[in-house]
């Protein structure tokens, strides 16, 4: 996913969405949020 959008204004985080502070901290400072979670699941990534 990171070659086909690299940019230096997306940044992809991979963890457990069950992780409240870690969630937390990667939302800091984010306008958007785009979850992979169904693409994955499916086989799409």
């Amino acid at each position: 996913m990171r070659k086909p959008y690299n940019s230096p204004k997306l940044n992809f985080y991979i963890g457990d969405a069950r992780d409240s502070p870690s969630v937390t901290g990667a939302m800091r400072g984010v306008d958007y949020v785009f979850p992979l979670l169904p693409a994955v699941y499916l086989g799409c990534v």
